[in-house]
C-alpha cells in the first residue's frame, strides 16, 4: 500500500512538473535576451514564439541607433518589465488566429480593439504606451 501512495505522488510531481514548464515558456521580459537553450525551448513549443522573438529583436535592432528607445528608457522599462515574450505571443496569436471572429461573444464588443483591451489587457497598454512614446519623442 504504502510503495501504491509513494508511486502516485511521485507520478502526480511528475505530470504537474511536465505541465507547468509549458507555462513557463516565453516568459522572460522583453527588455532580456533569451538564451539558446530558451530559444530551443520555444521552437519545440512553437515556432511562432520564435517568430514573435524574432520581431521584437528585429524592433529593437531598427532603433538601436535612434535617440528615441523605449528599450533603452529605464523609465519605460520599469513600468513595462513584466511584459514577456509570451504576452506579445499569446496576443499576436490571438490576432493571427483571428480568435475575435471565433469569439462567441463577439458581438458585445464595438470592435477589435475593444475584445483587444479585455483578452489582452498588458499588451494592449504596453502597444499604446510603446507607440505614444516614440510618436511623442519624434
Amino acid at each position: 500500500m504504502k510503495n501504491v501512495i509513494l508511486i502516485t505522488f511521485i507520478l502526480s510531481n511528475a505530470l504537474v512538473y511536465s505541465q507547468d514548464p509549458n507555462k513557463r515558456i516565453g516568459d522572460l521580459s522583453i527588455f532580456s535576451e533569451p538564451s539558446e537553450d530558451q530559444l530551443e525551448l520555444w521552437s519545440q513549443f512553437d515556432k511562432f514564439l520564435v517568430e514573435t522573438y524574432n520581431y521584437i529583436k528585429f524592433e529593437k535592432n531598427q532603433l538601436e541607433t535612434k535617440d528615441v528607445n523605449p528599450f533603452k528608457d529605464s523609465i519605460f522599462i520599469n513600468e513595462f518589465n513584466e511584459v514577456t515574450y509570451r504576452v506579445i505571443y499569446d496576443s499576436a496569436k490571438g490576432f493571427k488566429d483571428s480568435l475575435f471572429f471565433k469569439d462567441p461573444n463577439v458581438k458585445n464588443y464595438k470592435n477589435i480593439n475593444e475584445w483587444a483591451q479585455i483578452k489582452y489587457p498588458l499588451f494592449m497598454k504596453f502597444n499604446k504606451a510603446f507607440n505614444r512614446y516614440l510618436d511623442k519623442k519624434n
